[in-house]
């Protein structure tokens, strides 16, 4: 059964190695802040998302996204029969339109400016995971940690960071997709709040 994470994993795939090949498509997906703001080409918040700048980029977030999507959204059916399946996709689509609004203040006046990549969407769902199950262990570059540990710590550093615009990393999309992700899942299911303190106390 093809699950929802699985189809946005080969989706994202094939539209990034297609834009590799198309360079006008490419232009036309990423995020260019400026032709958000001034021309109103709102559907770039969401295409900038389905494309990477090369190999490791595209490895990196849909590898992140396939070891923790499938398990998040088997939670988001569990807990909701009828709406789970459109509520998860609400947390990766919506994470991935939160994650620009940053951007798109920042530079709506600079046209050279561009971002890309499904960082911002995988850090929401990453981070719902992190509510869901703050006690899992998870390998973080081969390193064992416990998810609540390593969702302050990488809140923490994505946010200093993000101030210090180090590197060509969006580091703001980062942090604001985990921040979404934290606030969505908890509007869907209030109860997870008890559940994640239960748990780390437990």
């Amino acid at each position: 059964m093809l699950t929802l994470t699985n189809a946005i994993v080969l989706i994202t795939v094939l539209t990034s190695f297609g834009a590799w090949q198309n360079a006008e498509l490419f232009d036309k997906f990423k995020l260019n802040s400026y032709a958000v703001y001034h021309k109103k080409e709102f559907w770039r918040l969401i295409t900038c998302t389905l494309i990477h700048a090369d190999y490791i980029h595209l490895a990196f977030n849909m590898f992140s996204f396939y070891s923790i999507g499938n398990y998040v959204e088997k939670v988001f059916v569990d807990i909701f029969p009828d709406l789970g399946k459109l509520y998860y996709l609400g947390l990766y689509v919506l994470g991935a339109v939160f994650s620009c609004f940053s951007d798109i203040y920042k530079y709506k006046n600079n046209p050279g400016y561009n971002s890309i990549g499904a960082s911002g969407a995988v850090s929401a769902v990453i981070f719902s995971f992190v509510v869901i199950a703050p006690m899992a262990e998870i390998n973080i570059f081969f390193i064992p940690m416990k998810a609540v540990i390593y969702g302050a710590f990488f809140l923490a550093i994505e946010y200093y960071l993000s101030k210090k615009s180090m590197g060509n990393v969006n580091h703001g999309a980062h942090f604001e997709g985990a921040l979404f992700g934290i606030i969505y899942t908890i509007l869907c299911k209030p109860d997870l709040i008890s559940h994640f303190f239960s748990q780390i106390m437990g």
